[in-house]
């Protein structure tokens, strides 16, 4: 419908043009993805992620929009894009806590990035002048994601470590440690 919060902003910014284009494709499902021209912005496509089933009155949730994050994502890869902007999903019309939009286009982010080949696309998150509690959402998020992933490699890099000391020590053979006074004998 892109009739609320930052999907109404690009309309106005946009033009009626390119609402028209992106009506008059047939697919409108919930989880799909209708891309546009740009009309009066600056790019090169507008990608309207479909977010709310107005027939049944159905309303986003956290793996909907990660989903549809990812979809994005391969879209803008595969038609060569080098960059995309990506609103708080859900977030107006669809009555989605921004928080909970926020964080699921973050970890959508990190999946696909994880998952997929990347050509060089910048991803980068865009919201309303007056949404600082929405950006500062994103920022949370993406830090948090940072953190825990950086965690995570160095879990997995101990791990490995660990794995190869244990091999090593497995390859000691045992009858010559017999002469080798325990470490502890040396505490005073």
């Amino acid at each position: 419908s892109m009739s609320g919060g930052v999907s109404r902003a690009i309309l106005q910014r946009a033009g009626a043009a390119m609402r028209q284009e992106a009506l008059a494709k047939n697919s409108r499902k919930v989880g799909e993805v209708v891309v546009s021209s740009a009309g009066n912005l600056d790019c090169e496509n507008i990608f309207h992620a479909i977010v709310v089933d107005y027939s049944t009155r159905e309303l986003p949730g956290y793996e909907l929009v990660m989903s549809l994050t990812r979809t994005c994502l391969d879209l803008a890869n595969g038609m060569g894009h080098s960059s995309i902007a990506i609103p708080p999903m859900g977030a107006g019309a669809g009555r989605l806590a921004p928080t909970e939009s926020t964080e699921a286009i973050v970890e959508g982010i990190a999946r696909w990035s994880s998952e997929s080949p990347v050509t060089g696309e910048d991803v980068y998150i865009a919201t309303l002048d007056v949404q600082q509690e929405t950006l500062r959402s994103f920022l949370e998020s993406l830090i948090e994601h940072r953190v825990r992933n950086a965690y995570e490699k160095r879990l997995v890099a101990a791990q490995a470590r660990v794995n190869e000391l244990e091999e090593k020590l497995d390859g000691i053979n045992r009858a010559s440690l017999v002469e080798v006074p325990h470490p502890i004998a040396f505490i005073r």
